[in-house]
């Protein structure tokens, strides 16, 4: 499989760039990565994972290449081929042969802060789990606050915007206080994180 996604790969490069130089192969290329990129944005695929989608990628271009058929090829030479180092390659091949997850670990700060959020209501009533809270305020429960501890250095509101971007959740305003809430799909998303997150 590995092979033959490669080789359709080859030929449509190939055919768009057959007459051209190399340096108009690689903008091609590049064209073609773009393109991914905007397709991962749209469905909420970060940064880290597109990146490490990437690692996984290029790992799988280098074992399907012509330098896999002259001699033994190991995770050296792919880290010499390809610029990962054999950490990041080793990660790749684990992925590849099914022994890591592909999304473990790289929940982006957005979601983090969801998990965050319902993680710390463990202890509560179920129907009090992920209840709105303000956006500021002296309290530890507050967006600000969850988002200075589970959101990394990204800014609340930047966080905030992207949740509501997503539809993960959304505001109320009254008497001039801000009010966060979880929609019924931040509710899900987060949960089932939350559930994946205690089995591991």
């Amino acid at each position: 499989m590995i092979l033959s996604a490669g080789r359709r790969v080859d030929s449509l490069v190939g055919r768009k760039t057959a007459s051209t130089t190399p340096s108009a192969k690689k903008e091609y290329a590049r064209e073609l990565l773009a393109r991914a990129a905007e397709a991962a944005f749209r469905v909420g695929i970060g940064a880290p994972q597109l990146k490490f989608d990437l690692d996984v990628a290029i790992v799988r271009a280098a074992f399907s290449s012509e330098i896999a058929s002259k001699g033994k090829l190991n995770q050296s030479r792919v880290s010499a081929a390809t610029g990962l180092t054999r950490k990041e390659v080793r990660a790749a091949l684990d992925v590849i042969h099914g022994l890591q997850q592909r999304e473990k670990s790289r929940i982006p700060p957005t979601l983090r802060v969801l998990v965050g959020w319902l993680a710390e209501d463990r202890g509560a009533l179920p129907s009090l789990i992920g209840q709105p809270i303000p956006y500021r305020g002296r309290s530890s429960r507050t967006f600000s606050a969850l988002a200075k501890r589970y959101g990394a250095d990204v800014p609340p509101r930047a966080l905030l915007q992207e949740l509501i971007r997503g539809r993960w959740a959304c505001t109320t305003n009254s008497d001039s206080a801000e009010t966060i809430m979880l929609t019924v799909r931040g509710r899900r998303e987060a949960l089932k994180m939350l559930a994946e997150s205690a089995t591991e």
